[in-house]
């Protein structure tokens, strides 16, 4: 338990723009992607695409 906290303690502490791009990291991997007519073997895109 004491690691996974010091885990975490180490996310919450870097610069915001790093916490941001974890954040973003995060949600991008674990989103549902779909195939949008596109063939099975494609790679899927995001539900909800990233803007820019």
């Amino acid at each position: 338990m004491k690691s996974i906290k010091a885990s975490i303690w180490i996310l919450i502490t870097g610069a915001l723009g790093a916490i941001f791009e974890g954040a973003m990291a995060f949600l991008m991997r674990n989103m549902h992607k779909v195939q949008a007519g596109r063939g099975i073997n494609a790679p899927g895109t995001p539900e909800i695409p990233p803007s820019n």
